[in-house]
C-alpha cells in the first residue's frame, strides 16, 4: 500500500517466513548528523558503517557472532548467528544493508549457498527502487 508498509513487510514478515529473530535495513548515513527514522526495523549507519560490517564482501554469513548495535539495533544481544547483504539500491542512494539474526549459533554459515539471499537482495533493490522512482545502478 505505501513504502512504510513495503519497509514494514520486509522487517517483519520476513521474520517470520525465514524463522529468524530479527531483520533489518540499514541505510548509511551521507555525514555526521544521521537523521532520525521512525520505520521500526530501519537503522541509520555511521558513514563507512556499511565498508565496515561487511568488509569487501557483497554477502556475510557467520555462524557464531555477536549482534552489532549498529546493524540490528536494540535485537543485537539476541543474535548470535546472522546474513548481512549489502544492497546496490542506486547510485543516487547510500550504500544500504540487508540484515538477518537468529539467536541460534550455527544457522547461517560462511560455507551455506546463497543464490537465494542474492535473489532476495535484489528483489527488495528492485521494490525499493519503484517506490522511490530510482533508476538501476547499472543504468
Amino acid at each position: 500500500e505505501s513504502f512504510e508498509n513495503f519497509i514494514e513487510m520486509v522487517t517483519t514478515d520476513l521474520v517470520v517466513l525465514l524463522d529468524v529473530d530479527v531483520v533489518t535495513l540499514c541505510v548509511e548515513a551521507l555525514d555526521d548528523k544521521a537523521p532520525l527514522t521512525e520505520i521500526e526495523g530501519v537503522h541509520v549507519m555511521s558513514p563507512g558503517g556499511v565498508a565496515e560490517a561487511m568488509g569487501d564482501e557483497d554477502i556475510l554469513l557467520r555462524d557464531d557472532a555477536e549482534g552489532d548495535p549498529a546493524v540490528f539495533g536494540g535485537g543485537a544481544g539476541l543474535v548470535r548467528s546472522d546474513a548481512l547483504i549489502r544492497l546496490k539500491i542506486s547510485d543516487r542512494t547510500p550504500p544500504c544493508l540487508l540484515g538477518f539474526g537468529t539467536r541460534h549459533p550455527g544457522y547461517f554459515n560462511p560455507g551455506q549457498g546463497t543464490e537465494l539471499l542474492h535473489f532476495l537482495a535484489r528483489i527488495v533493490e528492485h521494490c525499493i527502487r519503484q517506490w522511490l522512482g530510482l533508476p538501476h545502478p547499472d543504468r
